[in-house]
């Protein structure tokens, strides 16, 4: 990853890779404004506060854009809730 923040935390023992507001505007091809629109909309998956900083869960992250990007909604509609 040249140039772009990313980190790495801790999740129960295990290494959790962190993605970027920069990041993951990249991996969606859409501007950071595009990004903050997003998540304002709550249509992005949940993000972590680290500092003054947001981070997103790079798993978290593939597994939605594996699923189609779906809004949380249409999540709890696929498994009935």
């Amino acid at each position: 990853m040249t140039g772009m923040s990313s980190g790495r935390a801790t999740d129960s023992g295990n290494r959790v890779e962190l993605v970027s507001i920069e990041r993951l505007a990249e991996m969606l091809d859409v501007s950071k404004r595009t990004v903050q629109r997003l998540m304002g909309m709550g249509k992005l998956p949940p993000a972590i506060r680290v500092g003054v900083q947001w981070r997103w869960r790079l798993s978290d992250v593939l597994e939605w854009i594996d699923a189609g990007c779906p809004t949380p909604r249409e999540t709890k509609l696929k498994r009935g809730a």
